[in-house]
């Protein structure tokens, strides 16, 4: 099931973040500082399996982060997520949505491409020596 994430959900999304990129990530901090910020949550017998969150940014709708935990990939999760928080965004108002990824998380960028979002932007060196690629999508009611 996927739903609307809480302020609940949080400490949940942080042990996710841990298992997946090895760190809390900041979820938290992002979540307090911004009024705009917006979380879905892929929950299933009660236990979050993954999640996307995101927020305003330059007058688009930003997917800022998300991951789906290992043992629950390739079961249409991070595609139902993705979808969920691009409907978000139309209600609020949203014609464009962005994201980045990189090299180290290529299925990540092949969703993207497969739900079709355009590569619009590469910066080197974003994190460290991980450069980043963006990505961004036309929204359409639906």
């Amino acid at each position: 099931m996927i739903r609307q994430g809480s302020a609940e959900d949080i400490p949940k999304i942080e042990e996710i973040n841990k298992v997946v990129f090895g760190e809390p990530c900041g979820i938290a901090g992002r979540a307090g500082s911004r009024k705009d910020f917006r979380v879905s949550v892929a929950e299933e017998n009660g236990r979050i399996l993954g999640y996307v969150c995101g927020h305003e940014r330059k007058g688009k709708y930003y997917l800022w982060m998300g991951c789906v935990l290992p043992e629950a990939r390739n079961k249409g999760i991070g595609t139902a997520l993705l979808k969920h928080q691009m409907n978000v965004a139309v209600k609020a108002g949203y014609t464009r949505v962005f994201a980045k990824s990189s090299n180290k998380w290529k299925p990540m960028m092949r969703l993207l491409l497969k739900m079709g979002f355009d590569v619009i932007g590469y910066k080197a060196r974003e994190w460290g020596d991980e450069a980043a690629v963006w990505f961004e999508k036309v929204l359409q009611e639906g």
